[in-house]
């Protein structure tokens, strides 16, 4: 267990110095960069770390979440209006509980204002894909969040962000019962709920 856990770890630091590098053609390519007032096409990268808050909702039994952990890689493509209203999708890959999820779904956030300090809300809705699991089937998840833009740059932005992430999905499990001396065996269902607090940081350009 401990050893799969180093491995997602590594893996995770992998991506996440490749993945800047296969932006910077991306970033260069930009001949026109947008000032935050200026409507058009944004794009955003985000590294997500979440804790289990609450409880797991599992069928009809309720267990603590609190030991669960998520980590998580997010692209954003918007349309951003002259309102400060963006309506866009995401895909997010996202870890937890030994396994992934690639979340697919729809995004709007509404910044406050223009400025270089910008407040925005933002909600993101859609349905998880579960990846290296074959027990396990995805379901729906939500997720608003809060928080800050910051104008380092023209054209280049820091997001940082707070938000409750809403996760369903389904795991599949075989029991083996013994009914008159013979063993028989059966796939049991267990459809879970889970809350997570996130915290996001990262760029938009």
């Amino acid at each position: 267990m401990y050893w799969q856990s180093f491995r997602h770890i590594a893996s995770m630091k992998n991506i996440l110095f490749i993945l800047p590098i296969l932006l910077l053609p991306l970033l260069s390519s930009s001949q026109d960069l947008k000032d935050a007032s200026d409507p058009g096409v944004i794009y955003s990268f985000e590294f997500a770390f979440g804790a289990g808050v609450g409880n797991v909702r599992i069928d009809n039994s309720i267990l603590d979440a609190n030991y669960e952990r998520t980590y998580g890689l997010k692209f954003l493509s918007a349309y951003r209006f002259d309102s400060d209203l963006s309506v866009g999708a995401s895909a997010m890959y996202d870890y937890f509980s030994d396994s992934g999820f690639l979340l697919l779904g729809g995004d709007i956030r509404y910044f406050t204002n223009s400025a270089d300090f910008s407040p925005f809300i933002s909600a993101n809705l859609g349905y998880g894909i579960s990846i290296g699991n074959q027990n396990r089937d995805g379901g729906f998840y939500y997720y608003p969040s809060a928080g800050v833009r910051i104008d380092i740059d023209k054209g280049m932005e820091v997001l940082l962000s707070l938000g409750y992430k809403r996760q369903y999905f389904v795991e599949y499990s075989d029991i083996t019962l013994s009914e008159n001396g013979e063993m028989t065996t059966i796939e049991k269902t267990d459809n879970y709920n889970l809350g997570f607090l996130s915290i996001s940081a990262g760029v938009m350009f």
